[in-house]
């Protein structure tokens, strides 16, 4: 059956292997595996990170399976394995003999992406044949694939351990394509750990609006995987707790050496959720077409956090309704993806750099403005 417009629909076997776990096989076009399949956590994978270190040697394999698949004689023995969302559905075939006891045929149904707008399955082996496949001339070559349903970082983790336990990826190769699972911050922790922790709690709870935005600690600068700035984001978490005048200091028990770090997670998930909510065309983009993600937006944004924070209840169900009223007073002055920030001397949206001048300069317009709201 061909695609539709939502969601991919094709023959299937489905195993029976474990209880509770779901097998597939079957066989997708080039084309409908680039469609449905994502490499990284966020499924904006890009070559290099699929080719790891060694991007020569890499790449010289990579080129040598894209010359055997577009050879008159290409065959593919080894299935691409995909984890796939538990947002599939299988629909067996009727009529007698559709399952031996081991295999039941029928059709699979894989939506184009998931509720959460992602890609629906993700890569736990085959990665350069994959990379080769994207250069691959025609569509027609049935590529084997074998699909296991969970979207359970625990469980992909461990089958992809299982996967390569043998011929071991490079490494931190691993986790920048896996999922991570966030882990919860101790009241207890120490102020100078408390930023770093709390970056990592954005980018690994699947309901942040910071999930997989944020560059790895080693990274030296944000990507267009991962485009908020690390250093960025912690900045500003420490200065909102350290500084009296922050939205985040009355979370910090400085006496006691304690935080309250439910209620401080709670006030960045709402804010930074309701500027994704107020500008969704700037939010997630690599930083050279949203200045709103570039550190300097990142900066910005954050003094402005400390303003808007207050006028919100945050023990409200409505919390997040509020603290986007709040971010709309000042929406119509921004310029993070185009235009000019006309009061500032016509200063183009991507003239705006991390300096102390423009983050200053910006921050108090905006302040200002939405002071007088």
């Amino acid at each position: 059956m061909p695609t539709t417009r939502d969601a991919l629909r094709r023959r299937a076997l489905r195993l029976t292997q474990s209880a509770g776990t779901e097998v597939y096989l079957l066989s997708l076009s080039p084309t409908d595996l680039l469609a449905i399949a994502g490499v990284t956590p966020d499924g904006n994978e890009a070559p290099e990170d699929l080719l790891g270190t060694d991007q020569s040697a890499a790449g010289r394999h990579v080129a040598e399976i894209r010359r055997g698949l577009e050879s008159d004689d290409a065959i593919m023995l080894t299935a691409i394995v995909l984890a796939l969302s538990p947002e599939v559905r299988f629909r067996s075939s009727r009529g007698p003999d559709v399952s031996d006891g081991l295999a039941t045929s029928g059709m699979i149904e894989i939506p184009l992406r998931t509720r959460a707008g992602r890609k629906p399955a993700r890569v736990l082996d085959g990665f350069h044949r994959l990379l080769a496949l994207s250069g691959r001339k025609g569509i027609d070559f049935a590529v084997p694939v074998s699909a296991v349903v969970s979207d359970d970082p625990a469980v992909i983790r461990q089958l992809f351990d299982r996967i390569h336990s043998t011929h071991p990826l490079p490494v931190g190769f691993a986790e920048r394509l896996l999922p991570s699972r966030a882990v919860p911050i101790s009241p207890r922790i120490a102020a100078q750990d408390l930023p770093g922790a709390v970056c990592e709690w954005l980018n690994d709870d699947a309901d942040s609006p910071f999930h997989q935005l944020i560059g790895p600690p080693d990274a030296g600068k944000a990507t267009s995987r991962f485009p908020v700035s690390r250093a960025a984001l912690r900045d500003i978490i420490a200065d909102s707790v350290s500084s009296p005048y922050g939205a985040l200091f009355p979370y910090r028990n400085i006496a006691g050496g304690e935080t309250d770090v439910d209620g401080l997670c709670r006030a960045l998930h709402t804010f930074w959720a309701a500027v994704q909510s107020v500008f969704p065309g700037a939010w997630g983009r690599p930083a050279k077409k949203s200045r709103l993600m570039h550190p300097v937006g990142i900066r910005i944004m954050g003094r402005l956090m400390n303003r808007v924070l207050p006028a919100v209840d945050l023990a409200a169900e409505d919390r997040l309704e509020q603290a986007s009223r709040e971010l709309k007073k000042i929406q119509p002055l921004c310029r993070w993806t185009s235009g000019l920030w006309e009061p500032l001397d016509g200063l183009a949206w991507d003239e705006l750099e991390n300096t102390t001048r423009h983050v200053d300069l910006v921050s108090n317009y905006l302040i200002r403005a939405y002071l007088t709201k």
